[in-house]
């Protein structure tokens, strides 16, 4: 996989994708689902886990930055150009976050 500037995060997992290929994986199920099943069902799955991808539950990285990691950790972000270890930790722990107050609300 290619790096990309700004990947897609898919919720809750919290996987990381650049965007066309994310798109391009839930075309091709919903390409699939139409052809089996002669409707468009949301069959996607997260290529990381296999998780559901659901399009609605995804946010690009530099908006989840924006909100969710501190100022010095954008600074080794930038020096090094990697994700650093907390933060993607940070990523994963708020996607589950997400995930168990959706559920609660259901």
């Amino acid at each position: 996989m290619d790096t990309s500037n700004n990947p897609s995060i898919v919720l809750p997992c919290g996987h990381a994708f650049c965007t066309d290929c994310i798109i391009q994986v839930h075309a091709t199920a919903a390409q699939q689902n139409l052809r089996l099943r002669g409707e468009e069902n949301d069959g996607a799955r997260c290529p990381g886990c296999r998780g559901v991808l659901d399009l609605k539950k995804m946010i690009d990285w530099t908006t989840f930055k924006k909100v969710h990691i501190r100022e010095e950790e954008e600074a080794e972000e930038k020096s090094t150009g990697k994700l650093t270890a907390e933060a993607l930790a940070k990523l994963r722990r708020d996607a589950r976050t997400n995930a168990a107050s959706k559920k609660d609300c259901e």
